[in-house]
């Protein structure tokens, strides 16, 4: 799929892939779509009006409510890569952007949808954006583009679930930890980026939704599992020093695709940091294409849903 761009989206990142942001299935990392996409939302909202509000220092800023990857073309070792950015909605206190990021060929790699609002950092409340910004808002205006529309994952809203709720419905632990200095911005709140990273970091312990990852790996064959979409929500905003769980669940299955439903909650309050909705494949390591899923292996992730947990 070759980018169509329109003419008002801004260049907001140019750089590459580098090796240390890719995984073992030798592509870039999912967290670091959303680590190039962080850059590109501050550089966006920088040249709209808001130079100062990345800064340590800033009284107000724009931070990430929910977000949408769809993952189209893999992003190998030094694949060099450029991100364009607009704005689909702006309302009175949020805004809805639209991140195509494509390869140097033009070939788009993902497009990422972000609903974004403009807080004061001192409350965490959301205000009202500055004239600045709304008078140069449509000079960076864009219709939704056909490439963001998701395939897999439920038009459905996000909500949040308690670990109690979780717990007795049968979700399975995948994840635990503590977060870290290196996951939080420079207003010390976890960045959306680093709770997708707790995601890809223990999905891999989700057994009952990739059994043949195991079965694979425990032959020295080359199937894995990889990422094709996934919609989050961050429903409060955890810092440096706050643990987490990850519970999850299988929410469907057909020869294509699985889909999930991952909630990562503090064990303390038993409330939820963010939710997620994810639909990925079963990948072959070496043709580096996807593999069908046989009937009978539907038929069992298909008896083991809970979609009372879906996000």
């Amino acid at each position: 799929m070759t980018a169509t761009m329109n003419a008002t989206m801004l260049d907001s990142y140019f750089g590459e892939a580098v090796q240390w942001e890719c995984d073992d299935l030798g592509h870039l990392n999912m967290r670091h779509y959303m680590t190039k996409v962080h850059q590109a939302r501050q550089f966006f909202f920088i040249r709209l009006g808001l130079p100062h509000a990345f800064e340590a220092s800033a009284d107000s800023s724009v931070r990430t409510r929910e977000f949408t990857v769809r993952y189209l073309k893999e992003s190998r070792p030094g694949a060099r890569l450029k991100i364009r950015t607009a704005i689909t909605t702006l309302d009175d206190v949020s805004a809805n952007l639209v991140h195509i990021m494509t390869h140097y060929d033009g070939t788009i790699s993902a497009v990422i949808t972000e609903t974004v609002e403009h807080i004061y950092l001192r409350t965490g409340d959301a205000f009202t954006w500055p004239a600045r910004v709304r008078d140069a808002a449509p000079q960076f205006a864009t219709p939704l583009p056909a490439s963001a529309m998701t395939r897999g994952i439920p038009d459905a809203p996000i909500t949040s679930k308690s670990a109690k709720v979780l717990r007795g419905g049968g979700a399975e632990t995948i994840g635990a930890g503590v977060f870290q200095p290196s996951e939080v911005d420079q207003f010390q709140s976890v960045t959306p980026q680093s709770l997708l990273g707790r995601i890809t970091e223990s999905v891999g312990n989700f057994e009952a939704l990739w059994p043949e990852i195991h079965e694979s790996f425990n032959s020295g064959g080359t199937i894995s599992g990889a990422l094709l979409e996934i919609k989050g929500r961050i429903h409060r905003w955890p810092t440096v020093g706050h643990a987490c769980e990850i519970y999850s669940a299988v929410q469907d299955a057909n020869p294509y695709t699985r889909l999930a439903a991952h909630h990562i909650v503090d064990p303390v309050s038993g409330q939820s940091w963010a939710s997620f909705f994810a639909s990925g494949c079963v990948f072959d390591l070496e043709s580096r294409k996807l593999v069908k899923t046989p009937e009978a292996r539907i038929k069992a992730l298909k008896s083991i849903a809970l979609p009372e947990l879906a996000a």
